[in-house]
């Protein structure tokens, strides 16, 4: 896909990828067939999210508020659109149904920080629950299973059953985040590295109904974090480590100087630096 994009992002799901122009106003779904929308919004785009249906939700900025969160069909027709007054929307996920949608904003009152999170059903104008975290920047959210919402913040990891009104914090403390991603499913992987240690870190993983899979230590300073359903893989400086749902050590391979990333997928794990993308298998033989 060739694209003229100053600050190209991208998201996925399942067969299907939004690619827009992060603080521009171009953006294009793609499949495996090709090119499935394109679209040019009114105003600079902040994030943009593809659902599992088909649908395209854009966070962008507003000539009449602070934000607003817009819904596209599949066939590219606006479905929904929501203005955000006070805050600037960061993250913003669509469920597998495509009947929901979750939106992270972040304000500032009294020259404290807090965040948001909204849960719109589609057939409402307005958020059917919110919840507030003070003094939070909430980074990014997505859909797990069940009615179950997954959110990462600056300082805590946070799950909500938006049909059952639950809701669960887990604060880092004095810990720094890492790094994290989150599955398709809405498996979260999490590391939170102790202040002012970045080889003394902890890698936690959650399922797509929020369960604690495992715990476990790292001492290592960790450069990024990627896992999908059946793995968890760990860029530290030197190795790439690959972990089962279990917490079980699976894979060990050595890391390029200037490896940037790594993406599980399937049985493979991809590593990735500039012009560059290695393959290995996710389990090896572990020294």
């Amino acid at each position: 896909l060739r694209h003229s994009y100053a600050n190209a992002q991208m998201e996925g799901c399942k067969k299907k990828a939004v690619i827009f122009d992060r603080g521009g106003r171009a953006l294009e779904v793609v499949g495996f067939s090709g090119s499935l929308i394109k679209k040019t919004t009114g105003n600079d785009i902040l994030t943009a999210t593809v659902g599992e249906r088909g649908q395209v939700g854009v966070a962008t900025k507003s000539d009449t508020a602070q934000s607003e969160f817009i819904v596209y069909e599949k066939d590219g027709n606006e479905m929904f659109r929501w203005e955000c007054a006070s805050e600037r929307i960061s993250s913003v996920a669509i469920s597998d149904n495509g009947k929901f949608a979750a939106v992270c904003v972040i304000g500032s009152e009294d020259a404290q920080l807090y965040s948001k999170l909204h849960i719109f059903d589609f057939k409402k104008d307005s958020p059917i629950v919110s919840y507030t975290y003070p003094e939070t920047a909430l980074l990014k959210t997505t859909f797990g299973s069940e009615g179950y919402v997954l959110t990462v913040g600056n300082n805590l990891f946070s799950t909500v059953n938006f049909k059952r009104g639950e809701k669960k914090d887990y604060p880092f403390g004095s810990g720094e985040l890492a790094g994290f991603n989150f599955a398709e499913d809405g498996k979260t992987a999490l590391v939170v590295s102790a202040f002012g240690d970045s080889n003394n870190a902890e890698l936690s993983v959650y399922s797509h109904k929020a369960k604690l899979l495992y715990k476990e230590k790292l001492e290592a300073e960790v450069r990024f974090v990627g896992c999908d359903e059946t793995y968890t893989s760990i860029l530290t400086q030197d190795n790439v480590l690959s972990f089962n749902n279990k917490g079980k050590l699976v894979g060990k391979t050595k890391a390029e100087k200037y490896s940037e990333k790594t993406i599980a997928a399937g049985k493979n794990i991809y590593l990735i630096e500039k012009g560059l993308v290695q393959r290995f298998s996710a389990i090896s033989d572990i020294d």
